[in-house]
This record gives structure tokens, sequence and C-alpha cells, in this order.
């Protein structure tokens, strides 16, 4: 019985192919065409079939300057998401990666050319941590990236002061290059001249923060919480919360931050059973 079934199957495959062969030969056929005799079908072929390094970042990388050069975009954005494991705006780096690193800086330029601002600004703010700034200095086709980064940050800045947002912008340059006592000295002129001027105080913190001054920072990023009435990102928070917790030994503040921290999280998850586990820890150092 089974014999007479697979026989049956077998003799309904030949009668399909028989009456379609001619449609999937067909096909093949101009897929053979697609990938042999156009330039994107051709590239695919080397980078992507016959590429030794085929799955390494390089492999992406050169794969996506090749697509870029010859104004493929959508390719040449697939090349360098790989090349660095992008996905939902998320990705992976390594710094002794080269390939990698300047497939963030090609991915970002890309997204600028597709209007993908949000993205390129993410990107474009990885790249500059990623390399030093007399590396991008040196190199005349990225001197512009503090100009782009700015013009992100001040699109939405044009109710404040001229002279407020001449200082911010400076500050930013100092920040993005690393040299944060001097981008604190121009958010404070800033801050001098518009002292309502919430982004600045964020800036500050961070520049505070990334010298080690802590009780500065925190006091920085309370007046951007106290402007938005608590309303702030999560991510202020959770610097609030331990800061106050690891670095400035006041645990009733970190406290008051934790259990605010824990109100973004949903239960259950890792976030959330680490905030609550040092909730737990800091009542028990209070007694409470």
């Amino acid at each position: 019985m089974k014999e007479k079934t697979g026989v049956k199957v077998e003799q309904s495959f030949k009668r399909l192919y028989e009456k379609y062969k001619i449609y999937l030969w067909s096909t093949l056929f101009a897929l053979f065409i697609l990938l042999v005799l156009t330039k994107p079908g051709r590239y695919f072929i080397k980078y992507h079939l016959l590429d030794p390094l085929q799955g390494t970042s390089k492999h992406y990388f050169e794969a996506g300057i090749k697509y870029a050069e010859e104004g493929y975009t959508k390719y040449a954005i697939g090349s360098f998401s790989r090349a660095i494991n992008y996905r939902n705006s998320k990705f992976s780096i390594n710094r002794n990666d080269p390939y990698q690193i300047e497939s963030v800086y090609n991915l970002a330029a890309l997204f600028l050319k597709e209007k993908r601002e949000v993205e390129a600004f993410n990107l474009l703010k990885t790249y500059i941590n990623l390399v030093p700034p007399e590396t991008i200095e040196k190199n005349q086709n990225k001197r512009n990236i503090y100009e782009l980064l700015n013009y992100f940050l001040e699109k939405d800045d044009k109710s404040r002061k001229p002279e407020a947002r001449k200082y911010k912008k400076l500050g930013n340059e100092f920040f993005f290059k690393r040299k944060y006592k001097e981008a604190i000295k121009f958010y404070t002129k800033a801050l001098e001249i518009d002292p309502m001027y919430e982004e600045v105080y964020y800036n500050r913190a961070s520049a505070y923060m990334m010298i080690n001054d802590f009780e500065n920072a925190v006091n920085d990023w309370e007046a951007v919480y106290m402007f938005r009435g608590g309303n702030v990102e999560t991510a202020i928070l959770i610097n609030l919360a331990l800061a106050y917790d690891t670095k400035l030994n006041k645990p009733e503040k970190a406290l008051r931050y934790y259990q605010e921290v824990l109100k973004r999280f949903k239960p259950g998850t890792p976030q959330y059973n680490e905030t609550k586990r040092r909730i737990e820890y800091i009542k028990a150092r209070l007694g409470l």
C-alpha cells in the first residue's frame, strides 16, 4: 500500500514538472541573467557567494563601499548593517575592528541621505566615542561630524537666546572632542545667559559625569528633573540613583530614584529584578 502511494506521489510530481518545466527553467534563466549581467547581481556573487571572507566585518564593509559607490544605497545599508550587526537601532562594536568602526560612519552617512536622522545621529555619537578627535580632525571628509551633531541638537532650539545657543554649541563641540572641562565652561556661560535652558543642564551633567564630578552632575540632573516635572528619561533616573548610591553615599536619595526607576520596568524583567534588589539592599541598610 505504501509503495503504491509513493509511486502515485512520484507520478504527480512528474506530471507537475512536465506541465510547468518551461516556467521553471525560464525563471532560473532569468535569475541567472540577473545575477551575471547586472551589477547588483555580480556584486552578490562576488561578495556573498565567492568571497573567502564571507561573514566577516571586512567582507561586509568592502561590499558596502562598492554598493555605495555604484549608487545602490539599499544594498550598501544592508552590508554596513551586517558588518556591525545593526538591528532595530541596536548594534555591537569591537573597538579593535577598523572595518566595524568605519561601517558605523558609512551607515550614518547613508541614513542621513535617506532622511533617517535619529538613527544617523546615534551612529555619529557612537563613532566619535570610538575614534580619537585628532584622527577625525585629520580627515578632511569627516571634519563636519561635529557640525552635523550640533545641527541635530539645535533643530528644536530656536526659541532660546542666540548668545546662549552659541555657548551651548561651543560646549557641545568640546564635549564631542572629549575636552570636558572646556565644555563645562561654555555650558556654564550659556546658563548664565539663560538659566532656564534645561538642555544645557543635561549636557553639563554628562560632562561632569565624564570627569567623575558626581556632586555637580546630580545637581544638574535634578535641575532637568525639576524643569520636566519628573517626566524625564529612565536613563536620568538611573544616573541619579546610581550616583547617590555608589558614588555619593546618600542612600535615602538613591532609594527615592530607584523606586521611580522600578515603575518604568516590566515586572519579571532583568532590569526590574536588579532595581528591586538594589531597593531591598538600601532598605536593609537604612533599617526600613
